[in-house]
């Protein structure tokens, strides 16, 4: 979802008619805006979505029919069920870079087939479902609508959080009684809403105008530069990603349903293992519970341990696109999280605890964020051989900071403004074991309502709006 004015219009309106509509129907008008929403979003492979989401419901309940006595037809049928959404994943992501590779008038096909937009998170959410249905933990959704919402529910479409049914389904069956006029849901989801936008539109879209511009370019910027850009990518991509997730559960709560917190302040995390549990988070908790507990965890002895968490890391790199540079983004996040599992248990462990290991994580997520944010794996070492040449030449920096014609000397001081405020936040949330937003939502009420209007008016005079790319996030292309 992009953050223009038709946006917050369609929200409006969204409510409107949900407001409107007897309690019984209330489902069904939100499955529509959904619809219509992921319909324009990407029409072209809708619909297979709506046949894959169709033989999700199928599945999900032929499992529940199924007697547990007939254990081979119910395990086949789980199999060749997540077999679909796996290989529909592995062909679309494939198809895209053979399609790009190709490039040619005699290939057009290929992209018909290209990965839907959202597709990486409906497919896992898909495979969460039927599992859970599979073990036990939970039953299939009989009503389609509500299903169908589930999977296809507009603030998390396109970027997630990666939602369990068993999360999201008792507010989505709930929704007869939601009332417009509760005020802890309105201050909760204004609360979200506003830090999200905070996040976005003051910090991250600042920081992207220095960012993109090195890296468009980087061969003719000084190492300084790029090494400040490659850092300053980090915080960007943090901010726009949970300030994406932020304004998304914002948004959902106006209709009463809770979406999960995907950011625990991860670049306080002081190793990568901690860093994962505080980094989109759902995406975490997916890769654990449905990959590395089912290949044995770490019950099996330290080798077997240590192979799990690379095989985790390989599909997580997979998960976020097809190319070498996902490949190896993912293997360095793997080789950390080995080294700090190794590091933990020696005397060595200072190196991944306390405020060395955070320096020291960051350190090392940058590096691997490099890797994510060029455009082949071969730009990445170039970008990163060239960093050393004239690291120390302040002058370059200075001289590259000129030259970016868009970035104004009050853009670089409102950023530092909203940095200093974004890691008080992080630091205070961390220690309270909360979210930032969630805080705003617990002090008192004066000085709550004075911190809205002060965040409003903040994002209103120096949000960052252009005209180009107006609201894009950066997880849309993942």
């Amino acid at each position: 979802m992009n953050f223009l004015p038709s946006t917050i219009a369609f929200i409006l309106v969204v409510m409107f008619f949900f407001y409107l509509a007897a309690p019984k129907y209330r489902g069904l008008v939100l499955l529509t805006a959904s619809l219509l929403f992921c319909y324009g979003t990407d029409s072209s492979a809708f619909l297979f979505l709506i046949i894959s989401t169709s033989l999700a419901w199928i599945f999900g309940n032929l499992l529940n029919i199924i007697s547990e006595e007939k254990p081979v037809l119910r395990k086949a049928l789980y199999i060749f069920s997540i077999l679909f959404f796996i290989g529909s994943l592995l062909l679309f992501k494939s198809s895209w870079t053979l399609a790009a590779r190709l490039n040619s008038d005699n290939f057009k096909f290929l992209w018909l087939i290209i990965l839907p937009v959202g597709f990486s998170f409906y497919a896992f959410q898909a495979i969460s479902y039927l599992t859970d249905i599979y073990i036990g933990k939970i039953k299939a959704e009989k009503n389609p609508v509500n299903f169908f919402l589930y999977m296809f529910w507009f603030p998390k479409w396109i970027s997630g959080p990666i939602e369990r049914a068993e999360n999201i389904m008792p507010a989505i069956n709930s929704l007869s009684e939601v009332r417009l006029f509760n005020g802890s849901r309105i201050i909760r989801s204004l609360s979200y809403f506003i830090w999200g936008l905070f996040m976005k539109l003051v910090l991250a879209d600042r920081i992207s105008i220095f960012v993109d511009a090195v890296y468009l370019d980087y061969s003719k910027r000084a190492g300084l530069t790029l090494l400040f850009a490659a850092i300053l990518y980090s915080i960007q991509i943090y901010c726009d990603f949970a300030g994406y997730t932020n304004i998304m559960i914002g948004i959902s709560e106006l209709f009463g349903i809770p979406l999960s917190p995907n950011f625990n302040a991860p670049y306080l995390a002081s190793n990568i293992s901690e860093f994962w549990r505080s980094w989109h988070m759902t995406l975490s908790s997916f890769l654990r519970d449905y990959i590395y507990i089912p290949l044995g965890g770490n019950r099996k002895g330290s080798l077997k341990k240590y192979i799990n968490i690379m095989i985790v890391f390989i599909v997580c790199g997979f998960w976020h696109g097809n190319g070498v540079k996902f490949l190896v983004w993912g293997l360095l996040h793997g080789i950390f999280s080995v080294i700090s599992n190794i590091l933990l248990g020696s005397s060595l462990k200072f190196l991944v605890k306390g405020a060395v290991g955070t320096l020291i994580n960051f350190a090392l997520v940058t590096f691997a964020w490099i890797f994510f944010r060029v455009d082949s794996f071969s730009q990445a070492i170039d970008f990163i051989i060239r960093i050393p040449r004239g690291i120390t030449s302040f002058s370059g920096l200075m001289k590259d900071f000129a030259l970016i014609e868009d970035l104004k000397i009050f853009d670089i001081w409102i950023f530092i403004i909203a940095l200093i405020i974004l890691i008080f936040a992080d630091i205070r949330a961390r220690s309270k074991e909360s979210q930032v937003a969630d805080l705003i939502c617990k002090t008192g009420e004066v000085r709550r309502d004075l911190i809205f209007l002060i965040m409003t008016l903040i994002i209103l005079i120096f949000g960052q709006y252009g005209e180009t790319d107006v609201g894009k996030f950066i997880y849309m292309d993942f």
